[in-house]
């Protein structure tokens, strides 16, 4: 006779397939541990099945078509199993009640795996331009279930966009995407971007690991200023100094120097300027592919300051034309580097002496009550010479000149912040940089397209240093503009009363144009 458990295998198919729930969810007396499981594949579980009705006859487990030994006349069951099966969601626990009540409860199981890796990558060109449309994708490797899975983006670990894929029902791994898209600027050049993929089964779940990678965004722009674009260095007669040309751009922008308008072998950022003794100014030329921006440094020898005399307390009854000093002229408008020469004279009705303080020039006595301040080259944005007249009374007047001191622009450079191949019917935009020019609100711009105006740009900025300034001119190209030569334009305006100050252009495509006074070019 076989054994009593072989008689229970044998007959186990048939007591399966009566089973069938048949107690009610109210009545059931089966009670699992735990009452679901949520497993990495090919774990091991331990289930457990207790059966707290007295009256049995066999208990068992079913995990698909894979079953537990068949027990009798016990109440309560452990099973150890491995996870291998992606298509069984489910385990469940049966028994027969006395011969008669059939019962059972299912446990959900959810099988996972974590992502292999996180491949991130742009599907585009890695080099871009600022302002321009950029994306990256993050392919996650071997994941399931897809539905659980959470891919975070960070930048620079500051939180941006999360992806859910709650709408893709899939029990088997697969491999899933996320992008994300942005316009570029120049800020992001170095950016540290992050896609982190994981598996979220909510509070009660496990806790699975991240997987990410990281992305460093590299961003093309032209060379900009890091500071003014023109800078005054005072320099004791002697000393040594360095000139930067603080500019940053990506590509790395190449530097063009000049001194004093003649070019120099230097193309460093910055280079050691030795026993400065005269006043000079350097101005740096920065560009890459993108475009160029200029920045000027003037070192001025330091000169001894002018104490102003205090004036003497008038009596307010007394004519003040009887002191105040005449000047000859009182205002003057002079190019930087030239000379200057102003007289001084006593009112005709007064008696008393004239005198001039200045830290620079030369004077010229003609008699005790006119004097001639003259200066052979005049530098110094500054100045402010000062005229005393004495009376014997002891009363003392003064009065200063207005001396307004003027530089042309060392040159313009024109070009196109964007590529210069463009489509008809596309944005087209130029760029003139005006060099080292003073007083700026006297500054015209003027753009021409083919020897015809369009533009004109003003400067209301009031500077008496030299700055740099640019002026832009944006249009939609049409096929008729293939060849056309635009120009730009700059000069000084003081008005009809004025000096006549040389435009400095260039034109686009063209070569550089300067004042008369100007021979050497610039290479870029």
């Amino acid at each position: 006779m076989p054994p009593h458990w072989m008689v229970h295998l044998v007959l186990l198919p048939f007591l399966l397939s009566g089973v069938n729930g048949a107690c009610s969810s109210d009545d059931n007396p089966i009670f699992l541990d735990p009452s679901e499981v949520i497993a990495e594949y090919e774990d091991e579980v331990t289930l457990t099945c207790n059966n707290t009705d007295d009256i049995q006859d066999a208990i068992f487990w079913q995990y698909g078509t894979t079953t537990s030994g068949f027990l009798e006349d016990t109440p309560f069951i452990s099973w150890t199993l491995k996870l291998t099966d992606w298509n069984v969601t489910k385990a469940e626990c049966m028994t027969r009640l006395d011969n008669a009540l059939e019962c059972s409860k299912e446990l959900k199981i959810t099988l996972f795996k974590n992502p292999d890796m996180v491949v991130l990558y742009s599907p585009m060109n890695d080099s871009n331009i600022a302002g321009t449309n950029y994306a990256l994708q993050c392919d996650i490797v071997n994941v399931a279930p897809v539905q659980n899975l959470i891919v975070n983006w960070y930048r620079d670990n500051h939180l941006v966009k999360t992806d859910f894929f709650n709408e893709t029902k899939s029990k088997l791994p697969v491999n899933e995407s996320s992008s994300y898209e942005f316009i570029t600027n120049k800020e992001d050049d170095g950016a540290e971007i992050r896609c982190e993929a994981f598996l979220d089964f909510g509070p009660e779940g496990p806790t699975t690991p991240h997987f990410w990678q990281t992305h460093i965004i590299s961003v093309q722009y032209a060379p900009e200023l890091m500071s003014r674009n023109f800078d005054v260095i005072n320099v004791r007669r002697g000393d040594s100094v360095t000139v930067t040309c603080d500019v940053k751009g990506n590509p790395t922008p190449t530097f063009t120097w000049t001194r004093d308008t003649s070019a120099m072998a230097e193309n460093r950022r910055s280079f050691n300027v030795s026993h400065v003794t005269a006043d000079v100014t350097y101005i740096c030329i920065a560009g890459n592919l993108l475009g160029h921006t200029s920045r000027a440094i003037q070192l001025l020898l330091v000169k001894d300051d002018i104490t102003e005399a205090p004036a003497v307390a008038t009596d307010p009854s007394e004519d003040p034309d009887v002191c105040t000093p005449v000047l000859t002229p009182s205002e003057v408008l002079v190019a930087f580097g030239h000379p200057v020469s102003i007289d001084c004279s006593a009112p005709a009705s007064a008696d008393g002496e004239v005198s001039w303080k200045a830290p620079s020039g030369s004077l010229s006595v003609f008699n005790y009550t006119s004097v001639s301040w003259r200066i052979q080259s005049l530098h110094d944005w500054d100045l402010k010479p000062l005229c005393s007249v004495t009376l014997k009374n002891g009363r003392r007047c003064t009065a200063s000149p207005t001396i307004t001191l003027y530089k042309n622009p060392d040159m313009v450079v024109l070009y196109s912040p964007m590529n210069d191949s463009n489509i008809a019917g596309t944005n087209y935009a130029l760029q003139c940089d005006i060099v080292n020019v003073a007083p700026v609100q006297n500054l015209i711009v003027n753009w021409y397209r083919d020897n015809h105006l369009v533009k004109t740009d003003f400067f209301n900025e009031t500077s008496e240093l030299p700055v740099s300034e640019s002026s832009s001119y944006e249009f939609i190209t049409n096929k008729e503009d293939d060849g056309a030569e635009i120009r730009c334009e700059a000069f000084l305006d003081f008005g009809p009363e004025g000096p006549t100050t040389p435009p400095v252009w260039q034109t686009h495509p063209g070569k550089w144009v300067f004042p008369f006074f100007f021979f050497f070019f610039f290479f870029f």
